[in-house]
């Protein structure tokens, strides 16, 4: 299984004006670090009590990003739409 590896973001307003930016998940994961590294503690924490071995941690982690592969997120507002898919 091959992870996500791009991000398109498209936004419409009303007006038609039209914002697309493809943005490589390698990018997201850079703002994503401090939610990561606190969240890291708590994961340890919960596989221990539940009797998990890191190998299988790291393992379900893995399945989790292959798994976001085919997204698609959409928001109609009266004002704009915003359209989010994960390839």
């Amino acid at each position: 299984m091959i992870p996500p590896s791009l991000v398109f973001f498209k936004i419409t307003s009303k007006e038609k004006s039209v914002i697309k930016l493809p943005i490589p998940v390698f990018l997201l994961w850079i703002l994503l670090l401090p939610i990561v590294v606190l969240a890291i503690p708590l994961l340890v924490l919960w596989s221990l009590l539940r009797g998990f071995s890191k190998l299988k941690m790291v393992f379900y982690f893995w399945m989790f990003l292959c798994s976001l592969k085919g997204t698609v997120v959409e928001v109609n507002s009266k004002k704009e739409n915003i359209f989010i898919k994960i390839c």
